[in-house]
């Protein structure tokens, strides 16, 4: 880790890798030397520090320069033009913490009008937002620069007040052809679908046009977040929610039941048309039991595994490349399956053990397979996880200040903001169904632990990686990568060229997580070896006892269960819709609320068989100041939320069967992993009274999570970088 560049006489008192929020780490004393204070006036920063100190500025908190300001001045306006900005000061070799500013999310664009481009030049962008904030100007990260959109009549802006907030945009002749390519590639006739955070609100229809072929004075007008020519607002009787489908390795997109009574068939635009279960969701079998890149210890009695131990996608070499150097992969496995062995406390909530099921499912057989006793090594090339799926979450990508997938701002070198979003690996863990004999025997179970063809647990495990990739150009190649993969079928070609883009997160170095500097952002479960169902988190810290080794933490978004219909959650969320917190990406969920413990340890859902999960507070919806889109937004965010009731997902299947709780199943081992409605296309229909917990609501939501996540990634890869002001990341984490 790159030390920051202050003085020699004070770089002893710098720690790498320090977890510098705008406040001083929770689990270090605090700086004696006060950190400045910085404010933003809309238009720029204004610092203020401690006299006789000199100042230190950052972009990313690894690298820092002296503050070009004489070291008598104890005050300074310095212009936004990152969309962060860390600051700290040095006194008598004294170093404070950082303080610093992060890019406010800026609502929603619902509109952007553009003048007729024919040459280099610097163009008048008008933008209008979805409920505008009461400032005349707001900064946005263009192109990883900022620009400051006016709406007071100066610069540019033609009138000041009319909610039309105007920018100086340098438009090169590349992003105009680039851009004119784009357009002229979409055929008439075409509908787009259109969403709102994660749900379908309907279609519009797409009109192709040449940016530089426009009469004189004609602009060309952008709306509802497509750039292609989208007319008009979105309607829902140009046909139903759009669904995915996969047969052979093609995919594509159909209009799901549930349209307008007399619509026609729905004609839908490139975007959403392509093999995502290549470049977004792959669970083909020919990459999930790749013999070269996998292996499963499950197997036919008495024969050995199928694939290679220890391959580039297995378990037991993922948790490898993420171990600190010094530390043994095994021990570093091992802590992580302990902390199910002993209540955990986190954030106040007391996380109950689950030391029978996993000892008996997980532990044990693990330990016979390794040929140790109890307590010995663990041999990670029988790792006991088969890989359901490898994921591309470039549509988490961290954007103008706002939350990415791990539900909140990273601002420090050891948890970067994850400006190309997470890379995933799901698999589900494998356990004996019936008994083995120790090590060497012969007996019912054979020898080795997993003897059988079918051994998968009710318990995945998905390691989220942040993508060390930064700026609008690297994110756009990293993008381009993926959907390339679109063009080659499913075989060695397909799989050497994604072992080609997951090399580039999952081996050592490739990020700046822990003094191992791997890419990993957290590791999550969702199991239910036994009741209730629970998905848990964990990461990597390194400044303390516990260094380079994962440690359980909250779960993102959601509350500790206890809270789930009491007044403290009707309170967060009328506090949230007061500032309009559900207008823009999301609302997020603090680690306190009312002057108590709120997030969540864990996220269970007790009793869910008969209680399709849902988060609302004692009142009903209407009796209150709460309305009911602003209810779902928060309960849809949550693990539990959106992984039942606020999805639908136990309707994914045809008997409406509760137990539905995953997105990417456990699988057999020659069968692929089942989706859940929400990804594939789902409409929710109103919650069921009949069942206990259903809000009071009369609602129906739709979903096609892989239909909105193929629109955002064609338009990463394939749209100029001053559009990326359309990018509002999204707060659900899933």
């Amino acid at each position: 880790m790159k030390q920051p560049t202050l003085p020699t006489a004070s770089r002893a008192a710098v720690i790498p890798c320090l977890a510098l929020a705008l406040t001083a780490a929770a689990y270090l004393p605090a700086a004696p030397l006060a950190p400045p204070i910085v404010q933003s006036t809309g238009s720029a920063l204004r610092v203020d520090w401690a006299p006789n100190s000199q100042l230190f500025v950052s972009d990313d908190l690894v690298n820092w320069t002296l503050a070009p300001v004489p070291a008598t001045q104890q005050r300074a306006t310095m212009a936004i033009d990152k969309p962060n900005k860390f600051f700290r000061v040095v006194q008598n070799g004294q170093v404070s913490d950082a303080a610093g500013f992060s890019l406010p999310v800026h609502p929603p664009i619902t509109e952007i009008s553009l003048p007729s481009v024919t040459i280099d030049g610097f163009s008048p962008i008008e933008v209008t937002f979805d409920n505008p904030p009461g400032s005349p100007t707001i900064p946005m990260s263009i192109g990883g620069s900022v620009k400051i959109f006016r709406d007071d009549g100066t610069s540019g802006d033609k009138v000041a007040g009319d909610g039309k907030f105007t920018a100086a945009l340098f438009l090169s002749g590349a992003e105009v052809n680039e851009l004119n390519t784009f357009l002229n590639g979409l055929p008439p006739g075409t509908v787009q679908p259109m969403f709102r955070g994660r749900e379908w609100i309907g279609n519009v229809p797409v009109a192709p046009i040449s940016l530089n072929g426009l009469p004189p004075g004609q602009p060309y007008i952008i709306r509802g977040g497509f750039i292609g020519g989208a007319t008009g607002a979105p309607s829902k009787t140009l046909g139903g929610p759009p669904s995915v489908r996969s047969t052979g390795g093609a995919a594509g997109i159909a209009g799901a039941p549930g349209g307008a009574a007399g619509a026609g068939p729905v004609v839908v635009s490139p975007l959403t048309v392509g093999s995502w279960d290549k470049s977004l969701m792959i669970t083909d079998l020919t990459v999930v039991n790749d013999p070269i890149r996998t292996f499963d210890p499950c197997s036919v009695q008495g024969q050995p595994g199928i694939g290679t131990p220890m391959g580039p996608w297995t378990f037991g070499k993922l948790m490898t490349n993420m171990t600190p150097t010094g530390v043994d992969p095994r021990d570093f496995v091992r802590r992580w399956l302990e902390s199910w062995v002993v209540n955990q406390t986190i954030n106040n909530d007391v996380v109950a053990e689950r030391l029978a099921s996993i000892q008996t499912s997980i532990i044990t057989p693990w330990e016979i397979a390794s040929g140790v006793g109890p307590g010995g090594p663990l041999d990670l090339a029988k790792a006991p996880f088969r890989l359901c799926a490898i994921v591309n979450r470039v549509d988490l990508r961290q954007t103008n200040g706002s939350p990415y997938g791990g539900g909140t701002v990273k601002d420090d070198p050891c948890n970067p903001i994850c400006e190309a979003g997470e890379a995933r690996f799901v698999f589900c863990a494998l356990g004996p169904v019936f008994h083995t004999t120790p090590a060497g025997g012969t007996g019912t179970g054979g020898a080795g632990g997993y003897n059988q063809t079918s051994c998968e647990l009710p318990f995945t495990v998905i390691l989220e990686y942040c993508v060390p990739r930064k700026g609008c150009e690297q994110i756009k190649a990293w993008a381009q990568q993926w959907l390339a993969l679109e063009s080659i079928p499913f075989g060695p070609a397909y799989n050497a060229a994604l072992q080609a883009i997951t090399d580039q997160f999952t081996l050592p170095g490739q990020g700046t997580s822990g003094p191992q500097h791997s890419a990993i952002s957290q590791i999550r479960s969702n199991e239910i070896l036994v009741g209730p169902w629970e998905m848990r988190e964990w990461r990597i810290f390194n400044n303390d006892s516990d260094a380079g080794m994962l440690r359980e933490v909250t779960v993102k978004q959601t509350p500790a269960w206890v809270h789930n219909g009491q007044n403290e959650v009707q309170t967060f969320l009328q506090a949230a819709a007061n500032v309009g917190q559900f207008t823009t990406p999301g609302v997020t969920v603090p680690l306190r609320w009312m002057g108590q413990a709120f997030l969540g340890g864990a996220s269970p859902m007790p009793n869910f068989r008969g209680f399709p999960t849902y988060w609302d507070g004692p009142l009903p919806v209407g009796s209150s100041a709460l309305a009911m889109d602003d209810r779902h937004s928060f309960s849809l965010n949550t693990c539990s939320g959106c992984h039942h009731g606020e999805t639908g997902n136990y309707k994914s299947n045809p008997a409406g069967n509760l137990s539905e709780f995953t997105h990417v199943s456990e699988r057999p081992m020659f069968a692929p992993s089942t989706l859940s409605g929400f990804l594939t296309g789902i409409t929710t229909g109103a919650p069921d009274p009949a069942l206990t917990g259903a809000p009071n609501e009369n609602w129906n939501k739709s979903f096609a999570d892989l239909v909105r996540r193929h629109v955002d990634l064609v338009m990463v890869a394939k749209q100029p970088c001053f559009f990326r002001i359309f990018d509002t990341a999204l707060a659900n984490i899933h």
